[in-house]
């Protein structure tokens, strides 16, 4: 598993209760400084916004530190030109600045030697009934993003797809329909970012989303988190869902993932490098737990459908318990 982290959300981090942020804003250097020498951090997924545009200077912070550029995130959700959408706003003036960055976007990418830009329209959706042509704003939204691949098919875009927030209601909701806009647009350099705290926010199945976009070649991107009940929370992976980690991990190597799983973490009042460190101890207990247990003995548990070994399979390999519930280490059994 190849794991880098988005530096954007390690900054000062704001929101409608702390709008000047969490903590004192860092410049870029200063934010992969800190997380230099975390054992299995390989890349960075910078911004193509404000500082993080300077590609020259992200070049070199990285080339310190031996890092290099895992892919670009789109910075098109956050800024207040696009509150009534991006790539589907009714203005097409704003469309077409939107279009335009997506454009630069991707060129940023190619530059920085990274395959694929991750863009979540957070801003194209509605709020109200009544309030929105939903079948123009999808074919906009289409129709600019084919004219976004068009323009650099070297380069892969990936739709990050969210229920909601900050809309009630996202245009690209969920992974069926960022998977089905894919598909329309016909491009082979268009499909998914699965982003798990979105997901596990909405009750939905990692693993279901994981193959419904892989098995199907769409599978472009993964950003990690985690949440607790239906709060984007952005924190440390597996803080909250062990099981659908796993599952998560075995789905990953079922599919032959080569891409990158990018930490997208919100760490408001904790270290940042310590939630990062963190992070990538979990994923790589994770892939220990899948090693012990066998991608054949879980797809032999999957086919047969049975749930309760498969979680005593998870049991014993990951807690180190016998079958009969002992510890492995004393022998001692709860009673």
């Amino acid at each position: 598993m190849k794991c880098s982290v988005l530096t954007g959300a390690l900054g000062s981090i704001g929101d409608r209760f702390v709008m000047e942020g969490y903590k004192p804003h860092k410049a870029f250097a200063r934010r992969v400084k800190a997380l230099s020498g975390i054992e299995g951090l390989q890349g960075i997924e910078v911004s193509n916004y404000g500082e993080e545009s300077d590609g020259e200077m992200v070049k070199a912070v990285l080339s310190d530190h031996g890092l290099v550029c895992a892919a670009v995130d789109m910075f098109i959700a956050n800024r207040r030109i696009y509150r009534n959408g991006s790539l589907g706003n009714p203005d097409p003036k704003i469309r077409r600045t939107a279009l335009d960055e997506c454009k630069r976007a991707m060129d940023y990418a190619e530059s920085m030697g990274a395959e694929v830009i991750t863009l979540w329209p957070g801003q194209d959706g509605h709020d109200y009934a009544l309030s929105c042509d939903y079948r123009r704003q999808y074919d906009l939204f289409l129709e600019n993003l084919v004219r976004a691949a068009d323009h650099n098919r070297g380069v892969n875009l990936a739709l990050e797809y969210k229920s909601r927030e900050p809309r009630s209601h996202s245009l690209i909701e969920n992974a069926a329909t960022a998977l089905l806009m894919a598909v329309e647009s016909g491009r082979t350099n268009i499909g998914v970012c699965v982003d798990t705290e979105h997901v596990f926010a909405v009750g939905g199945s990692i693993g279901a989303d994981i193959s419904l976009c892989a098995s199907r070649g769409k599978l472009l991107h993964v950003h990690v988190n985690d949440c607790v009940g239906a709060w984007f929370d952005g924190m440390v992976v597996g803080a909250t869902h062990f099981a659908e980690y796993i599952e998560l991990t075995y789905m990953l190597r079922k599919y032959d993932y080569q891409g990158w799983c990018s930490l997208d973490l919100a760490p408001c009042r904790e270290d940042s490098a310590a939630v990062v460190r963190e992070s990538i101890g979990y994923l790589e207990q994770y892939e220990a737990v899948v090693d012990r247990i066998g991608m054949e003995a879980l797809d032999h548990v999957i086919a047969a459908g049975d749930a309760m070994r498969a979680l005593r399979l998870l049991r014993i390999n990951a807690f180190g318990m016998s079958s009969d519930g002992r510890t492995k280490d004393s022998g001692r059994s709860m009673k």
